[in-house]
């Protein structure tokens, strides 16, 4: 059963705080929230001042984990695409500095996941702008006259326009389409990076939402390629909240493929506390138990290839479990721990059962999970049954959707949703 969202008038939302935790939604719900909010938005004015931010949503960082001072410690994010400008507000642990080119945004709104652009912000509103991974060696281009101010906060008004003008044609043209052709959300990630260091002080929280305009949208867009048949639908095999880092048919890998990879991200999207990890442990992820979310029969298993350490891919095969549920959806899960595995071939598995850890053998960056499932005889895209849907890594994020199914998409945050316990 989904609670629906109560509308709030105007006066009302002005003094929500979403601090606190919200209500279940659905895709209504959400739809009709992007309305709602869209006016608190466009009441905010670039002055510095976080004041007229009130009931849009502020992302909290972990506190005092910057390297610097406390002007350079991120301690909140927040963001509000309207339609024809991205809105921007950063808080530190003391005011900002007024310096050019400290405070920087990473911009994500294509499918691909990974940022776009970053941007370094500027108090004078000349803006440098860096394509951040469609370019090889990427050069820095000057945005100009784009209203920031740095106050008790950094506010930032960028125009989709004067962006677009300074950016590859590729990535111009998804940011200047039509607001219903756009993906229907958008997300920053702020940094704090001196001129001419190679590694970031601080990261701040990841904040995204939906763009906030009045056309009606497609919540998760398009699937990336034409199913082959209709979806396999399966209940997510993993406890807890999991982060969709790869999509099917995705930039890098899975390429013509229906198949995902889910981490365990932190608030900054960051699968580990370092930045750059040697050790398969320091990820959040790595270790964690995969269960058996239904019953099913195991076809095959392998635990013995070795886990090597994150960024150095091994050739050979990958730990794996191939399952069959009774409803006759074939599962392959991928990347298992060594001799994680729990089951044998032919053993029935039951609802809850952990059957295997996540580790990262076999062609893998770093720990996830892989998941590809075969349905009538062919690969399927997934259908994961009683979920929450979220676009940001908070128990209270205010764009969460609890819904029956939903096809994954990369950039996602997913989790079951508790079962309601029987009359």
């Amino acid at each position: 059963m989904i609670t629906r969202f109560t509308t709030f008038p105007l006066f009302a939302l002005a003094f929500l705080n979403f601090t606190t935790p919200c209500l279940a939604q659905s895709n209504t719900d959400i739809l009709k929230k992007i309305i709602q909010t869209r006016q608190l938005a466009q009441q905010i004015k670039i002055d510095g001042n976080s004041a007229d931010w009130k009931g849009i949503a502020q992302f909290p960082d972990k506190p005092k984990d910057a390297r610097g001072s406390a002007s350079t410690d991120i301690t909140h994010a927040a963001v509000a695409p309207l339609d024809d400008a991205i809105l921007i507000m950063i808080k530190t642990r003391r005011r900002p500095l007024k310096k050019n080119h400290l405070y920087r945004i990473n911009l994500d709104f294509t499918d691909d996941q990974r940022a776009d652009v970053q941007i370094a912000l500027s108090a004078r509103g000349t803006h440098a702008v860096w394509p951040q991974h469609l370019r090889k060696n990427p050069t820095y281009e000057y945005m100009r006259d784009t209203p920031a101010k740095f106050g008790d906060c950094i506010e930032a008004r960028i125009s989709y326009k004067k962006l677009a003008a300074v950016l590859p044609l590729n990535l111009a043209k998804k940011l200047i389409a039509p607001t219903h052709e756009k993906r229907a959300w958008m997300r920053i990630r702020p940094l704090v990076l001196h001129n001419n260091a190679k590694n970031a002080t601080d990261w701040g929280p990841a904040a995204a939402s939906f763009i906030l305009t009045k056309h009606k949208l497609d919540l998760d867009g398009p699937q990336p390629m034409k199913p082959p048949g209709p979806p396999a639908p399966i209940l997510l095999p993993l406890k807890g909240q999991w982060y969709i880092s790869q999509g099917a048919n995705g930039q890098h890998t899975h390429r013509n493929t229906w198949a995902y990879d889910l981490i365990i991200v932190n608030e900054a999207l960051m699968p580990a506390d370092r930045r750059i990890t040697t050790k398969n442990a320091q990820h959040y992820c790595f270790d964690k138990p995969v269960i058996a979310a239904e019953h099913a029969t195991v076809l095959r298993a392998s635990d013995t290839a070795e886990d090597l350490p994150p960024h150095i891919r091994n050739r050979g095969g990958a730990n794996y479990l191939y399952l069959r549920t009774k409803s006759n959806v074939g599962i392959a899960l991928m990347h298992l721990k060594q001799n994680s595995i729990t089951v044998k071939q032919g053993d029935q598995i039951k609802p809850g059962q952990t059957i295997a850890a996540i580790g990262n053998s076999g062609a893998s960056n770093g720990p996830h999970l892989h998941i590809a499932v075969n349905h009538q005889g062919r690969h399927s895209p997934l259908l994961l049954k009683n979920i929450r849907v979220s676009l940001n890594p908070t128990k209270d994020d205010p764009w969460a959707r609890n819904l029956k199914s939903w096809s994954p998409r990369e950039g996602f945050f997913v989790e079951t949703l508790p079962l309601k316990p029987k009359p």
